[in-house]
């Protein structure tokens, strides 16, 4: 099938572009690499085959070419033949931001070149990509649920930290099916029937805090990854509240500087209140004595006068 593109040229009139195959759409990531397969008719393995970018103009800049090699090489383009299957693959490596435009596959057939697929790329910044977020507090266990492509049931499983995948520490990684795999505080566990491998990490702290990715696949292809967003707050724990006996009040009181001598207890002047209170009880004591014995002994007194005046009188008698 031939595919007919109506672009916008300088003075604002369409600009006609034929191809073969109808446009392709393709996005990756900054720092990642794309891979764009071309398509021709296997009669025609004999042809030319060339990568190129359009510019504003609508010149196609060549970028890379094959004639008979299966494979080459230049710079960070790489192109791979099949001839067998009639398709040739370019795959772009790290890419960059100023790597968006328009691409063509064509082919040389008679000194001229005619499109075979015209691609359109889209690179994206990996601070677009919206994370998943996660919060926990010191001293939990963070789990992660990583799904991937069918197509990735057999790569290598792994989870590692940084801005940007390709800027990533890794922490762990498995290539086995339902097994845990332990490294220090993390465990990772892939099971190839949900298409999902969870990772876990134990009694985490504020450092873990960060950009993590979960990958299936080196190449970091479009939509093979998850992004997580992890933030650890430190756990407030509220002292229990009990009861300071005196003595160690007044001992952390003198410990702090505190003065000791500010609200001590007088014993001087106690003890002085005490001596008092007895003394004057016993004052009390004896007065009250002495008000009982005092008309007795006025009695005694007067009797004892009264006999002497006997004797006296009698004594007077007898002389």
């Amino acid at each position: 099938s031939v595919s007919l593109l109506s672009v916008s040229g300088n003075k604002g009139g369409p600009v006609n572009i034929t191809c073969d195959n109808t446009p392709e759409s393709q996005t990756a990531h900054h720092g990642g690499s794309v891979t764009i397969s071309c398509k021709y008719p296997r009669a025609e393995e004999s042809y030319i085959r060339h990568f190129c970018r359009e510019d504003e103009n609508f010149h196609c800049t060549n970028l890379i070419s094959t004639y008979t090699s299966n494979y080459t090489k230049k710079g960070r383009f790489s192109l791979t033949d099949n001839k067998q299957q009639g398709v040739y693959t370019v795959t772009i490596s790290t890419l960059t931001l100023e790597d968006a435009g328009r691409y063509q596959c064509t082919m040389e057939r008679s000194n001229s070149r005619s499109c075979l697929t015209q691609i359109h790329l889209q690179v994206l910044n990996w601070d677009d990509i919206t994370p998943m977020a996660k919060t926990y507090h010191t001293g939990d266990s963070v789990n992660m649920d990583c799904h991937y492509p069918d197509t990735h049931e057999n790569n290598e499983k792994f989870l590692c930290k940084g801005k940007n995948p390709f800027n990533c520490e890794e922490l762990i990684h498995t290539i086995e099916n339902e097994r845990h795999v332990d490294k220090g505080r993390f465990v990772i566990r892939d099971n190839r029937r949900l298409k999902r491998f969870f990772v876990y990490i134990k009694n985490v702290s504020t450092a873990d805090s960060g950009t993590y990715w979960c990958g299936s696949d080196r190449t970091w292809q479009h939509d093979k990854y998850i992004k997580i967003d992890l933030s650890v707050a430190q756990r407030h724990i509220i002292p229990k509240r009990s009861v300071i006996p005196a003595s160690k009040t007044m001992s952390e009181s003198s410990m702090t500087g505190e003065d000791k001598t500010a609200n001590p207890p007088n014993i001087g002047m106690i003890a002085g209140v005490v001596v008092c209170l007895a003394l004057l009880l016993i004052l009390v004591i004896v007065l009250r004595l002495c008000r009982h014995r005092l008309p007795r002994t006025q009695v005694c007194c007067a009797a004892w006068g009264s006999s002497e005046d006997r004797t006296n009188v009698n004594h007077n008698t007898e002389v």
